[in-house]
């Protein structure tokens, strides 16, 4: 079964106007009659969703076969599985005490066993309800779950968390580039067999097959001044110490009040 092990979904209703005309023109319904079939297909929805928004969510471990149930306006269906054991169980087990009912009833002479056959018959009925409520409340623990235990942020949350984890793997690409800078140095033309040795490596080490970005964080790890060019094209990652000092400078400069009130001047301006 295949697991998605991190959904990214972004949804947004059709506006009202636009599903009528949809719906018009693939049935040939009348106006009103597809208005009355839009709002009973978003009765579910809650209130405050509106189609002039755009919800975002973000899950983890999410089977493909659950997709479906991740979108708002879903309804509990049950498998044909489910469908033909309720129908046996019901048939097989309600047939046969209506009739043992029915005939107990005609054969009654006093009113207790006409009481007893009603309440036997009232328990096959009540067997046979949570039958099909236990099935029912099943597919909505299934979706409760998956809500509660695979959610892991919804709108502005998950757009922020989005960015920090687009973030985290910059600062992963610099490491490792700087790592194997560090500890030989190469031409800017051999930067593909760098990228080549990384990607061997997080696969011996991690298991996982990655295609690393080697531009990308070069060009990072040279503009804070972690990786130097010369002249000839050879770069050189600084020492770990001086490295380790520079950053904590870097940091302290972005810090500086100063620094921040300049930031501030140049968006307000």
């Amino acid at each position: 079964m295949h697991i998605f092990q991190r959904l990214f979904l972004l949804l947004k209703l059709k506006p009202a106007e636009r599903h009528i005309a949809e719906i018009m023109a693939a049935t040939g319904a009348s106006a009103a009659r597809a208005q009355r079939i839009v709002v009973k297909r978003r009765r579910r929805l809650p209130v405050r969703v509106s189609s002039d928004h755009v919800y975002v969510k973000v899950f983890k471990r999410i089977p493909q076969i659950e997709l479906e149930m991740l979108f708002p306006n879903t309804r509990i269906e049950f498998r044909p599985f489910d469908k033909l054991r309720l129908l046996v169980t019901a048939g097989g087990g309600t047939a046969p005490g209506v009739v043992g009912t029915a005939t107990k009833l005609l054969a009654a002479a006093n009113p207790i066993t006409l009481a007893a056959g009603l309440m036997g018959l009232s328990a096959v009925i009540f067997r046979q309800v949570m039958s099909f409520s236990n099935t029912r409340n099943h597919y909505m623990m299934l979706l409760a779950q998956n809500f509660y235990f695979c959610g892991l942020a919804n709108n502005r949350g998950a757009l922020t968390l989005i960015a920090d984890s687009a973030e985290e793997e910059d600062v992963k690409e610099d490491m490792l580039l700087y790592a194997f800078l560090a500890r030989r140095s190469t031409s800017h033309d051999a930067l593909a067999d760098l990228k080549s040795a990384i990607e061997r490596f997080v696969a011996q080490r991690c298991g996982v097959t990655i295609n690393f970005d080697a531009e990308d964080a070069l060009r990072r790890l040279l503009n804070d001044g972690l990786v130097r060019s010369d002249a000839e094209g050879k770069l050189t990652a600084i020492a770990p110490e001086e490295a380790r000092d520079h950053l904590v400078r870097l940091w302290d400069r972005l810090l500086d009040v100063d620094t921040l009130d300049r930031a501030d001047s140049r968006y307000t301006a």
